[in-house]
C-alpha cells in the first residue's frame, strides 16, 4: 500500500485507477468439525466484499485518490457505490440487469484457514466499455485484480485496459492460487505481460514459477515482469 501511496504523492492530482471485482461476503464460522450430512452450529455474518474493493477502501484510508470501477447486479449500483463513496472511493460501477453482484461463502475452521465458495455473478461480464477512456487519461497508476483475468470477458476488459494505457504504470495482483492453477500459470504470466509489477502471495507466487524458495520465485517471475 505504501508504494501505492507515493504514486499518489507524486502530484497534486495524481490519482490510482483500481479494476476489479464487488462481492457480498457470507463468512461462516463453524462450531466444531463439520456434521456431513447433519446440522452444525455456526456464527454467520454478512459482509461487503470483493479484494478489489477492499483495496480501493484501504487506498482511500491512506489518503489516496481512487477510482474504482466494476460491474454489480442493477439493483446494487446505487447501495454499493454509496458504500465505495463513504470509504473516500470514487466509484465507476456499471448496473448488470441479467446477473446479480458476486457473491462468496467463506468457510473459516478452528484455526482460521479460510475456503471459499465463489459466485462470480456481475462481475465475470464487465466489458472494455466499463472502463471510460477518461478514467485511463487521468490515472497516475492502474491497478487490476488478477480475478478478472479468470473469465473471458472481464480478461478482454482490462487485456484492452492495459493496450490502453500507454506509459501508465500497471500492476496486477494475481488473486487466487487455485484459479491461476485452472486457468494454467502460462497463460496468466502470457496476459499480464507487460505489467510493471505484480503481488502475488506465496501460493500464488509457487503456482506461477513451480518452485517454492523465494529466491527462485522473483528471479523467475522478473524475467516475465523486467
Amino acid at each position: 500500500m505504501s508504494s501505492f501511496k507515493s504514486i499518489a504523492k507524486s502530484g497534486a492530482e495524481a490519482r490510482i485507477l483500481l479494476i476489479g471485482d464487488v462481492m457480498t461476503d457470507v463468512i461462516v464460522r463453524p462450531v466444531g468439525p463439520l456434521a456431513r450430512g447433519s446440522d452444525r452450529r455456526a456464527s454467520i455474518a454478512v459482509e461487503p466484499g470483493g479484494s478489489a474493493a477492499n483495496q480501493a477502501a484501504w487506498l482511500a484510508a491512506l489518503g489516496v485518490k481512487v477510482d474504482f470501477v466494476a460491474r454489480v447486479g442493477a439493483a446494487d449500483v446505487e447501495p454499493e457505490a454509496a458504500r465505495l463513496s463513504s470509504a473516500g472511493v470514487t466509484p465507476h460501477l456499471a448496473g448488470d440487469s441479467e446477473r446479480q453482484t458476486g457473491r462468496l461463502v467463506a468457510l473459516i475452521d478452528p484455526n482460521g484457514e479460510r475456503s471459499f465458495f465463489t459466485d462470480r455473478g456481475a462481475n465475470d461480464a464487465l466489458v472494455a466499455a466499463d472502463v471510460p477512456e477518461a478514467l485511463i487519461a487521468g490515472a497516475s497508476h492502474i491497478h487490476l485484480s488478477g480475478y478478472s483475468f479468470f473469465a473471458p470477458s472481464p480478461r478482454e476488459a482490462v487485456l484492452d485496459v492495459m493496450q490502453r494505457a500507454g506509459a501508465t504504470r500497471v500492476s496486477v495482483d494475481p488473486a487466487s492460487a487455485e484459479f491461476l492453477r485452472e486457468v494454467g500459470p502460462e497463460a496468466f504470466l502470457a496476459w499480464t505481460k507487460g505489467a510493471a509489477i505484480l503481488f502475488p502471495n506465496e501460493d500464488e507466487a509457487a503456482v506461477l514459477t513451480g518452485a517454492a524458495d523465494p529466491e527462485t520465485q522473483c528471479a523467475r517471475l522478473a524475467a516475465h515482469y523486467p
